[in-house]
């Protein structure tokens, strides 16, 4: 499929992945479209541990669509937007999205915010989950919040939720999980606030 942009779906996709006028400070801001320069920093994973496996943001560039079972897939949304998209059609199945950077520096962010679309997602508390979890400057893990549980069927549209990190927390990781629920859930951008 070719990737080439008409003016109209340029301006679409600048439309959304544009940094959102705000008096926050953005201070991470990850783009996660088909071809974007910071792909890198994410990775696609599917089973529980001990049995998951790992599929990088590349690996998926190159192969268009990674298909774990015949109910798991990982590809790219067919719109202009191009984000990147997991979904399952069997409840059992736990997948989703990483950082790849578990020590990410914590600099006082107060705010996650992502640009998603949703389509048939249905599960309990929602369909998917956004976890961030905080660490103390010797590695010791102090706790996460766990944020955005949402489901449904909606277009491209910003999302925002609110941080509480614990005291003491000195970097974190951020984690996507789609568990006991069915449906797609697919992500253009990703940033942070303070």
């Amino acid at each position: 499929m070719s990737r080439r942009m008409t003016p109209f779906a340029a301006l679409l996709v600048f439309s959304l992945l544009a940094a959102v006028v705000s008096a926050n400070e953005v201070t991470y801001d990850w783009s996660l479209v088909h071809g974007s320069d910071n792909g890198s920093e994410w990775e696609l994973w599917y089973d529980l541990v001990p049995n998951r496996k790992y599929v990088t943001f590349e690996d998926l560039v190159a192969k268009g669509t990674v298909i774990f079972d015949s109910a798991t897939v990982f590809g790219w949304t067919d719109d202009e937007v191009a984000g990147l998209y997991f979904e399952t059609s069997d409840a059992s199945k736990s997948l989703g999205i990483r950082s790849v950077n578990r020590t990410i520096p914590y600099n006082g962010e107060r705010f996650f915010k992502a640009i998603i679309k949703l389509e048939d997602l249905q599960g309990p508390s929602g369909g998917f989950h956004v976890e961030v979890y905080y660490y103390a400057q010797n590695g010791s893990y102090l706790g996460k919040n766990d944020i955005l549980a949402i489901g449904g069927t909606a277009d491209w549209q910003e999302y925002t939720a609110e941080l509480t990190p614990p005291a003491g927390t000195s970097t974190f990781a951020v984690g996507i999980l789609l568990a006991n629920s069915t449906g797609r859930v697919a992500f253009a951008r990703m940033w942070m606030e303070k």
